[in-house]
């Protein structure tokens, strides 16, 4: 990618992100944590479900000074917008209620999340500021990636504006990309390079933001801090006073606190009918338990017996009789091989169940739970659970026994991170 934005770029950024601290106030910009996804500015317990991605937002929350609402989020599948798979969004602030939403889909990337939720906790504190462009999407959504920054999200948004990967196989080797967010990589880090220019703080905190970019960010984010003015000059350009003027900086201690003794808020998991059939605590599916032989399929064997014996006895004993008998012994045997299809049996896979139903039964007769599949064995069942377990869809639990609850109730917990 080519390592810097163009001229007219670079101004249209700097002239938004000086008119956003103009209205806003620049103390987060020149003063809050620049967070990097780990444990120092994400201590809480990762874990690619619902809970991770709540404590990833309420902690965002919270470094966005947005601590004192209530996080409300949803987790669902939404309909398709003709933009591509909507990561995460932002529903509105209503009283003292934050609303968010979550794909489900990229719950198992951190990096994902972190930087997902840390743009639609921005969008949330522009509308909190009253800053948000309410006629003009677009424009928001750019805006909103300047907002990012300003929060001290900018490493987790320039990273999931372009990330690629790579990884081999015992045959090929492969290469991923993905793309989060609005402005392009090379913005980001433009921006946040302004950002760490403003400060001039030392060469520690530069090391540090640097090694946490991706390849092509870092390089970009290397070209802008030689291309920017000097630390003064773009503190005048964007009106943020000189270092003696700014505030102390936080306490990161205080920021990282545990969450469970802080953290307000509930999920609401509003997936598709199928989905919530799945989260049951076992799952049932519809199981061709067996193939039973119909009886008229004896009629093979017994009409092949009397044919192999009656015709060349009756052909050398000249025995009409049993000569009849072989002709009878064909048409047995036919009408065996036409009776002969084995008919299928199914049952609920539940084994305490086990209740008969037939292939398009919706809902069980015996456990009256709903059916999540037809299965053609008990190994494609315990696969199928298995793999529901996996994606975190389904508990392993017993089914007389319900899960405990959590500690933390629906509050957080304690690992790592990251963007939409």
């Amino acid at each position: 990618m080519s390592h810097l934005p163009t001229a007219e770029e670079q101004e249209w950024l700097l002239d938004e992100l000086a008119e956003l601290l103009a209205r806003c106030g620049s103390d987060t910009f020149v003063a809050g944590p620049i967070l990097t996804p780990d444990p120092r500015h994400f201590p809480d317990r990762w874990e690619p479900d619902a809970q991770g991605v709540f404590r990833m937002a309420r902690r965002l929350l919270l470094y966005a000074g947005l601590g004192e609402l209530t996080l409300v989020l949803t987790r669902e599948r939404p309909p398709d917008d003709g933009h591509g798979t909507i990561a995460a969004w932002f529903s509105g602030i209503e009283g003292k209620a934050c609303h968010f939403g979550i794909h489900p889909d990229i719950e198992q990337a951190p990096e994902k999340v972190a930087a997902a939720m840390a743009h639609e906790v921005a969008h949330a504190w522009r509308q909190a500021r009253a800053v948000a462009v309410t006629d003009d999407r677009e424009l928001d959504e750019l805006l909103t990636d300047v907002t990012t920054v300003v929060l001290g999200f900018g490493v987790l948004a320039t990273n999931a504006a372009d990330r690629f990967r790579t990884f081999a196989t015992d045959t090929h080797h492969h290469w991923q990309s993905s793309r989060l967010g609005y402005l392009p990589p090379q913005a980001l880090a433009f921006l946040l390079a302004a950002q760490v220019r403003t400060r001039d703080g030392d060469a520690r905190e530069r090391s540090r933001i640097r090694a946490a970019l991706e390849r092509n960010q870092r390089a970009t984010f290397d070209a802008a801090l030689k291309a920017l003015p000097p630390p003064a000059e773009l503190r005048t350009r964007l009106g943020v006073g000189e270092p003696g003027s700014w505030p102390a900086l936080p306490d990161l201690a205080q920021l990282t606190r545990p969450l469970d003794a802080q953290a307000s808020g509930a999920i609401a998991d509003l997936e598709s009918e199928e989905q919530e059939l799945l989260r049951s605590p076992r799952p049932v599916f519809r199981l061709r338990t067996a193939r039973r032989h119909n009886p008229m399929g004896s009629l093979v064997p017994v009409g092949g017996l009397m044919f192999m014996l009656g015709l060349p006895i009756g052909i050398l004993s000249e025995s009409v009789v049993l000569q009849a008998e072989a002709g009878a012994g064909v048409l047995l045997a036919l009408v065996g091989l036409f009776y002969m299809p084995r008919q299928v049996v199914w049952t609920c896979s539940d084994r305490e169940c086990a209740a008969a139903i037939d292939e398009r039964t919706a809902v069980c007769p015996g456990c009256a739970r709903e059916f999540v599949a037809s299965v053609g064995s008990r190994n494609e069942v315990l696969a199928r659970e298995d793999a529901l377990i996996d994606a975190g869809i389904v508990r392993e639990t017993a089914v007389d026994e319900p899960a405990e609850p959590s500690a933390a109730g629906d509050g957080p917990e304690e690992d790592g991170p990251t963007r939409e």
